[in-house]
């Protein structure tokens, strides 16, 4: 079970949507696109207790998308499309194409061991997707003593 998606503006500039020349990831060219901020809390299982989970994604908006959605992205505002925030660990990480800063390694606690996956360093994203049925991905060694997380389709409703 999931709360609702909700809009949270930068923490420093107070700014819901933040404008920069973006890729546009369907066409290809340069444009000016808009990045909101979403959170969810998630409940999940974990080794048998039940775990609230603070998730939070972005969300890339043309500029016409912006105009249509227009007074509905407010801070703290619930997002105007159904959906949720879903787990997606990887091998690879994500680079930043306006910095250049590559993404942390996913660690055991805060300053723990990274975790692997196969002998690969294991990379923990979280994403919008209006997919209610789309499961977090994981991933992790059967073998490996690591924590156990497991998927929202164990959660307790």
């Amino acid at each position: 079970m999931n709360t609702n998606v909700i809009i949270k503006a930068n923490k420093e500039t107070g700014i819901v949507v933040s404008m920069a020349p973006m890729k546009d990831g369907l066409t290809g060219e340069m444009k000016e696109m808009g990045t909101l901020r979403v959170e969810q809390s998630a409940f999940t299982m974990r080794k048998g207790f039940l775990v609230t989970s603070k998730r939070s994604a972005f969300i890339k908006l043309t500029v016409d998308q912006i105009t249509a959605l227009g007074s509905s992205l407010e801070h703290d505002a619930i997002f105007p499309l159904p959906g949720k925030i879903y787990i997606n660990e990887t091998l690879t990480p994500y680079v930043n194409k306006s910095t250049g800063k590559v993404q942390e390694p996913k660690r055991k606690g805060e300053n723990g061991d990274i975790i692997t996956y196969q002998g690969q360093t294991v990379y923990m994203n979280s994403e919008f997707t209006d997919d209610m049925a789309k499961p977090d991905v994981f991933l992790r060694d059967s073998d490996a003593p690591s924590i156990e997380v497991e998927s929202e389709e164990d959660a307790v409703e």
